[in-house]
């Protein structure tokens, strides 16, 4: 066996190990000490885990953000995140989703809120027509055990960040 391929061997398994031990469903006191020192890698490398979407509290709402954009004539539009049917290509667009609604929603995470909007803007651009203000807004709706269905009439809508296109952002 060559040197490159022991390498390359060693990557592997040591990756796929710290992913084991980062996914493992229970946190025993040596298993929290190992995982801080592997989040700054998988962080890094993208591929860290979460398992909260079942346990051990799920989340109990449904959220989702979009954005109003304002034009220069004062008509309104609205941006949605790219999404695609599930036709087995919606994974490429998980990741806007879980941008927007685990990261951008929350108040945590502000300082992207101008870059969000000035990307926003340039999506939407139009020539003739450039978008002046664009609002970044979160929905919610409770998650309730049947018969309480979610319906319109549930969700809750909050405008959590006004931004003012300048001429140079487009």
């Amino acid at each position: 066996m060559s040197v490159r391929h022991a390498a390359v061997s060693a990557f592997v398994v040591a990756h796929a190990v710290a992913i084991f031990v980062w996914t493992v469903p229970f946190d025993p006191a040596p298993l929290s000490t190992i995982r801080a020192k592997l989040k700054p890698i998988l962080s890094f490398t993208g591929l860290a885990q979460k398992w909260n979407l079942f346990a051990p509290v799920p989340s109990s709402f449904n959220c989702f953000v979009d954005a109003r954009i304002t034009y220069q004539n004062g008509t309104v539009s609205w941006w949605h995140p790219p999404d695609e049917p599930y036709n087995g290509h919606s994974w490429r667009y998980a990741r806007y989703r879980k941008f927007l609604n685990d990261r951008i929603r929350t108040n945590k995470f502000s300082v992207y809120w101008p870059d969000v909007a000035r990307y926003i803007a340039r999506q939407m651009n139009q020539p003739s027509n450039p978008p002046r203000i664009v609002d970044l807004v979160r929905h919610w709706s409770e998650i309730t055990l049947p018969p309480l269905l979610i319906n319109s009439s549930n969700w809750n809508s909050e405008v959590f960040f006004t931004y003012r296109v300048h001429i140079g952002d487009l």
